[in-house]
């Protein structure tokens, strides 16, 4: 018997450390429901968990990016839509003009609501933009929308001029000189619409084309970005049925180690008995 260094009780206080760090380790897995909560942990899995985190941020944000710009299309759709019912009603204007029933009071009069009309289109194709971003007052241009998340993952969404002044026919007449109080200016406005109604119906389907190219790309990033989450979530977050197994073999170790730790220690109480006992 060794009365200086009580071996077995230090080789229980050895593995009641090791089980203890252990139990708190799975403790905290478990509490925070990671697998992986500091670099110590597992490095090369931080590593991967904080590229993934950057990914699904920017796949995330050109999501919100995509939205954005199909809010801006719905937009400006609506205003197409108005200057063609705007279109509409100045060539009505126009054949009921044309017609040699009307006297001049009443081509006057509806020459009156052909200038108005005329002023609403301009001021929609002025007034429609989200955010101070007009598609309608810039001819043969373009912006870019960042559609993922790495660079050069843009679609670019193509601007048109729709002021009534840049209204032409091919000829080149604008839409301002619309005069429907003769027979033969209501024929040139009947043409010039139908020109001017053609145009917006290129431009209107344009946009609707872009706009289901970009709630496919919606979808498509959507689905990119779950999947990348579902990656990450393999990486970090903690199998919390094992953990809790791995919690309770170490809580029986520590509680065993505490008990057993209690009678080595009586090791040394023993050989002084013994010494007692000697006459």
């Amino acid at each position: 018997m060794i009365v200086g260094h009580n071996m077995a009780s230090f080789n229980i206080f050895t593995k009641y450390k090791s089980a203890l760090a252990a139990q708190t380790k799975a403790m905290a897995h478990i509490s925070s429901g990671l697998r992986v909560n500091d670099a110590g942990d597992d490095p090369y899995a931080l590593a991967r968990n904080e590229n993934f985190n950057m990914q699904i941020r920017s796949l995330q944000r050109a999501n919100s990016n995509s939205q954005d710009a199909v809010s801006l299309i719905q937009t400006v759709d609506s205003a197409l839509d108005g200057i063609t019912s705007i279109l509409q009603r100045i060539k009505d204007l126009a054949v009921q003009n044309s017609n040699g029933t009307y006297n001049v009071e009443d081509r006057d009069a509806s020459q009156l609501e052909v200038s108005n009309l005329i002023n609403e289109v301009d001021h929609l194709a002025k007034s429609t933009n989200m955010n101070d971003v007009n598609l309608l007052t810039n001819p043969s241009g373009s912006f870019k929308c960042m559609v993922g998340g790495n660079v050069g993952e843009n679609i670019d969404i193509p601007t048109f001029d729709f002021q009534a002044a840049s209204i032409k026919d091919k000829d080149g007449t604008p839409l301002t000189s619309v005069d429907v109080t003769t027979q033969d200016g209501c024929k040139k406005a009947m043409n010039l619409v139908d020109s001017a109604l053609d145009t917006v119906d290129k431009a209107r389907g344009t946009y609707g084309a872009l706009q289901n190219r970009l709630n496919s790309t919606i979808s498509n990033v959507s689905d990119i970005s779950s999947e990348t989450e579902a990656g990450d979530s393999q990486i970090m977050d903690v199998d919390i049925a094992s953990e809790m197994i791995e919690y309770s073999k170490n809580s029986i170790i520590v509680q065993a180690g505490t008990a057993m730790m209690a009678q080595t220690n009586k090791f040394p109480q023993q050989v002084l008995q013994i010494l007692q006992n000697v006459r």
